[in-house]
């Protein structure tokens, strides 16, 4: 049954809380249905915005940015693309079809819960291209960066999947499952191995190899090569080692503030090892990013919000509150190491199937697969805080503002 949050609970929840998230331990783990058109990205809403509402169709719109520059040679290079950078309710009222923004709720409490929840849509960054201006600041902000994956790959790694995961990340929420890769393993590998073994079962155990499945195999193999230099370009490295790890969501439970690794690997190596996220179904794959709270506050100290006499004890109770981003299908978002971050999200039918890499510098001097490689095999949940053990870091670094306003609407929320 889809929860549908009460009026007393929208009047409640009006500031940030964080009652729909569990507890969460320190863990040893690793960590929407959409259809384009032309540049423009829709998501339809499985439910009514709630049961009082007119009879009508809600979607949810990537609101496309209108450009009234003029068409000269001269603007023509500095044209980006004004792809939609932020997501918005529509109501389609029968017979017409025509969307417009909804202005029939019933009461006071209806419009504001309407007008929240497309707050808190607007406030999604969608990382369509790295050209589009919210999306380029966000990953100056993150010291992140977003490469392409072609279609093969994805296709290969989806069909690759296991039909259940391994196991849950051992967090109290426990909706998310994922099954890490062997270390030894890269993309290329696990895509041709399962090509391999589908084939062997379709000829009842025979393999003939031919010059067809060679074909494929390198233009696997090829495309696998493309990406890895897309990487190793944008890190500014020679040579990378990666290790990869499928992830699902079975019910919409936003997963605390956490980063990857225990503090002491990240103090030592975390300048070598970096994150990333890249979905394999249409679905995408959605995630809450939050900045460090030193570097929050040296970035308002920057722009004047603060006394330029700035210590770091200024900010021991500062607030940070979460950044949610949508990865489309096809784009791969590459993150430090050391970013805080939570997933949690599930949104259409196959539970955002994504693939989550762990990726380490190598020396340029040594093998691909050396001293990096063995760093990740340590991935570990950390939930506190590295200032105050005794701390979560979801005390401070919060889900972004009115995020539980899409609980049981355009996000799947399956909780009793």
């Amino acid at each position: 049954m889809v929860a549908i949050a009460n009026n007393k609970s929208i009047i409640n929840n009006l500031v940030k809380n964080k009652d729909v998230r569990s507890t969460s331990i320190d863990s040893f783990s690793s960590t929407v249905n959409a259809r384009h058109d032309d540049s423009r990205c829709f998501f339809h809403l499985k439910e009514p915005l709630s049961s009082d509402h007119v009879s009508s169709q809600f979607i949810l719109v990537q609101a496309k940015k209108e450009d009234h520059r003029d068409n000269d040679d001269n603007n023509a290079s500095d044209d980006v693309d004004a792809a939609s950078e932020s997501l918005e309710f529509v109501e389609i009222l029968p017979p017409k079809g025509e969307a417009h923004l909804s202005r029939n709720a019933k009461n006071d409490v209806q419009l504001l819960d309407l007008r929240m929840r497309k707050k808190a849509l607007s406030s999604i960054v969608v990382l369509s291209s790295a050209s589009c201006p919210r999306a380029r600041e966000l990953l100056d902000a993150h010291n992140g960066h977003l490469i392409d994956v072609g279609s093969r790959i994805l296709e290969g790694l989806r069909d690759a999947a296991p039909s259940r995961l391994a196991a849950r990340v051992g967090d109290y929420n426990g909706n998310l499952f994922y099954e890490m890769q062997a270390a030894n393993r890269d993309i290329g590998s696990i895509i041709v191995d399962d090509q391999r073994r589908r084939r062997r079962r379709s000829r009842g155990g025979g393999l003939k190899y031919d010059e067809s499945i060679a074909l494929q195999e390198s233009s696997i193999r090829r495309d696998v090569e493309v990406f890895e230099a897309s990487i190793r370009r944008s890190l500014c490295q020679r040579n990378i080692s990666y290790r990869g790890s499928y992830m699902t969501t079975e019910r919409t439970m936003f997963q605390p503030a956490h980063v990857d690794y225990d503090y002491d690997i990240l103090q030592t190596y975390g300048k070598k090892l970096y994150l990333s996220f890249f979905p394999l179904t249409q679905e995408g794959a959605f995630l809450q990013l939050w900045r460090d709270a030193i570097v929050e506050v040296k970035s308002k100290v920057e722009t004047g919000w603060k006394s330029n006499h700035y210590n770091e004890n200024d900010c021991i109770d500062d607030i940070v509150e979460g950044t949610v981003v949508f990865i489309p299908y096809g784009k791969m978002l590459i993150v430090p190491s050391d970013t805080i971050h939570g997933g949690g999200f599930r949104r259409g039918m196959g539970g955002n199937l994504r693939f989550h890499l762990y990726i380490a510098l190598e020396d340029d001097d040594t093998d691909v697969r050396g001293k990096g490689t063995k760093l990740l095999d340590h991935p570990m949940n950390k939930y506190t805080d590295r200032r105050d053990k005794r701390r979560e870091l979801c005390e401070r670094y919060v889900d972004s503002n009115g995020l539980n306003h899409l609980l049981g609407n355009f996000f799947e929320d399956q909780i009793e």
